[in-house]
């Protein structure tokens, strides 16, 4: 899947775990946790529907090394889940 859906797919997810959220208010470069304030709950069940849609994403890495900086961001997060999405389907 290109990142530009996997982005699209992203914006819409955290929009539906966090209504008080629109879509307009989710920027691409935004850190999950520090300018949208996505919670431990609200990630868990955002990187369950993850690994739903997107099949077996170890998320864990991406996570611990981005979070603390603000590296977290929905782009990266994309890249990070398309890259492993383009090995299973080469496979």
């Amino acid at each position: 899947m290109p990142t530009n859906q996997i982005e699209n797919y992203l914006v819409h997810a955290i929009v539906a775990a966090c209504p008080e959220l629109s879509t307009e208010q989710v920027a691409l470069d935004a850190s999950l946790t520090l300018d949208l304030g996505l919670d431990s709950l609200v990630l868990t069940e955002l990187f369950a529907g993850i690994k739903q849609q997107f099949g077996r994403v170890e998320l864990a890495p991406w996570f611990i090394a981005g979070s603390n900086t603000g590296a977290d961001t929905l782009r990266s997060l994309a890249a990070f889940i398309a890259g492993p999405a383009r090995v299973r389907a080469a496979a």
